[in-house]
């Protein structure tokens, strides 16, 4: 439904060391129906997969060396075709939607798409905002019902 091929819920990104999580960004705050609690979506976008990715590196005793998401510049490698500004910017735009302030999400959101065309998750938000004419409803709970069926 958001149009990436990587939806990682707020449990698991809780559970990402800080370096994990910088590389990733938010596309929503879901209640999923039968759920009680609203949980964050968020996504690693990939704009560049080398060849030679991730192959296994082994200490001199034949264990797996830790991945290291901080120093370790292929990490920073699959991000590398991305807009310099974009990940900043869909954090940003996602920010200022949960918080209801639209008319600027959609600002923002726009300025995305000039930084990566086609965004699933920010051709989605556009989407919900454009439905109440980028105004958040009065009751606006600070993220989307997410019904059977959606």
């Amino acid at each position: 439904i958001f149009g990436v091929p990587i939806n990682i819920s707020h449990w698991l990104h809780a559970l990402l060391s800080p370096a994990a999580r910088k590389f990733l960004r938010p596309l929503d705050k879901i209640l999923v129906e039968g759920c009680p609690t609203p949980m964050t979506v968020y996504t690693f976008d990939v704009s560049n997969f080398p060849r030679d990715f991730m192959k296994t590196k082994l200490q001199p005793n034949g264990a797996q060396v830790a991945v290291d998401f901080a120093n370790d510049p292929q990490f920073q490698s699959l991000q590398a075709d991305l807009h310099p500004a974009f990940l900043g910017n869909a954090r940003r735009g996602v920010e200022k939607y949960l918080a209801g302030e639209w008319g600027e999400a959609k600002r923002i959101f726009e300025m995305c798409l000039m930084q990566k065309k086609k965004d699933g998750p920010t051709l989605r938000l556009l989407g919900i905002m454009s439905q109440h004419k980028f105004v958040a409803p009065e009751n606006w709970p600070g993220y989307f019902l997410m019904l059977e069926g959606y």
